[in-house]
């Protein structure tokens, strides 16, 4: 028989021969063996850390004091150890006493050395895969990832950990009569099978894929999905590694907001612009259907950031700005083209709605109160798409014609 070194037992009985022969019984196997001659004994030594065994033999039925059923149960209170229950006795009265007491073996007392022996190499590697199975158990609970681990063949979960859970908003219970379908909104049965069929197949490939998990609230989140293939008991199995993206995209959507964003008037900067412009005349050289662009500009800005300061010309800029994006639909776009200039990008808005609206833009802005600044006016060029126009030769007529409402005295449109 295999010798098991550094593993120490106490052996804990109210016999002193029957501790002290069972003890050198260990030893000669390469334990290393302790003696308690009652319960209350073996309690003060491990709870008092004078020993750290890694497990307990335990004598049922104390002479005086605790019996070994109750001493079993202070010692697991205090840490998680394997305790092996030992009797002179089997009667069921006796074994009652450890029915509600966590035990890795009953043994007879007078069974012999190698049962002895078999019986305590059993209850430490039992222990040891236990413990092992914990350990697993506790990483896949607390594991930041989402994990799912489904039947191959009815796609029910098996298993879902506490992250899943408390991010989709249900029990394990109800988890247990679920499947991906219940999940994903967009997933039919034949779209799972598609999914799922190169792991039927037998590939040991991570499949990766995003999808929308759906809440027991009805939300749904954006995710990140990993599948993987398992056998287990002959049984194939699948687990989901699965990422909650919305901080992702929550922070991709906000770093790409300040990349296209003038962060004064938080409407959109020039280069984004730029490129919505060349969007919209690939559409219109599609669709035929034109499209108008606006250019204003603040009359005599310089005259307010000169007798207000900077701060007054500021609130100038946002206050316009705002009033403008309450006024134009949400499939136009504006944007700062620099300093106190603006452009407004109209889909689908011919040359006379174009002037129509710079006209009632024109007119509110200029009966706009802005706080410590007063009135203020601003001019309008308007210019529709034309065939063969570009970017560059749409912005310079919409330019020169604001230009020309300048030198017509201003607060005009033209």
């Amino acid at each position: 028989m295999e010798i098991v070194k550094d593993k120490q037992i106490l052996v804990v009985d109210d016999s002193k021969f029957l501790a002290q022969t069972t003890a050198d019984a260990l030893r000669r196997y390469g334990y290393q063996a302790e003696i308690a001659l009652t319960g209350e004994e073996a309690v003060e030594k491990v709870c008092g850390g004078i020993l750290s065994p890694d497990l307990v033999l335990m004598d049922i039925e104390m002479g005086v004091g605790i019996d070994g059923a109750q001493a079993a149960g202070l010692l697991l209170q205090h840490r998680e150890i394997p305790i092996v229950f030992l009797s002179a006795y089997s009667e069921i009265e006796v074994t009652e006493k450890i029915r509600s007491v966590a035990s890795y073996g009953y043994l007879l007392k007078g069974s012999g050395e190698n049962v002895l022996i078999s019986t305590i190499e059993m209850a430490l590697r039992l222990y040891e895969v236990n413990s092992l199975a914990n350990m697993y158990q506790q990483i896949f609970e607390n594991s930041l990832t989402e994990l799912y681990i489904f039947n191959l063949k009815n796609f029910k979960f098996l298993a879902v950990n506490r992250g899943a859970r408390e991010n989709l908003g249900y029990s394990m219970e109800e988890l247990s009569n679920m499947t991906p379908l219940d999940l994903e909104a967009e997933l039919d049965l034949l779209s799972l099978k598609a999914r799922l069929e190169p792991l039927v197949c037998g590939s040991n490939e991570q499949l990766l894929f995003n999808s929308l998990h759906r809440r027991k609230n009805g939300s749904q989140y954006s995710v990140e999905i990993r599948l993987q293939l398992h056998c287990c008991r002959r049984k194939k199995i699948c687990v989901a590694f699965v990422i909650d993206q919305t901080d992702r995209i929550a922070l991709e959507e906000e770093l790409w907001l300040l990349a296209v964003t003038d962060t004064l008037t938080n409407v959109y900067n020039r280069r984004y612009f730029t490129q919505k412009l060349e969007e919209e005349i690939e559409r219109v050289r599609r669709s035929g259907i034109s499209f108008s662009l606006i250019m204003l500009d603040i009359d005599h800005f310089k005259n307010v950031n000169d007798l207000f300061g900077h701060n007054a010309g500021d609130l100038v800029l946002k206050n316009m700005a705002k009033m403008i994006l309450n006024r134009i639909r949400k499939i136009d776009t504006m944007a700062r083209w620099g300093g106190e200039e603006f452009v407004l990008l109209l889909p689908e808005t011919d040359g006379n709605a174009a002037v129509a609206l710079a006209e009632t833009l024109r007119r509110q802005l200029s009966q706009m109160e802005i706080p410590g600044v007063g009135k203020i006016t601003v001019s309008f060029g308007v210019a529709s798409y034309s065939p063969g126009d570009t970017v560059d030769t749409l912005v310079n007529r919409a330019d020169k014609r604001m230009y020309e409402a300048k030198f017509a005295g201003r607060n005009c449109v033209r």
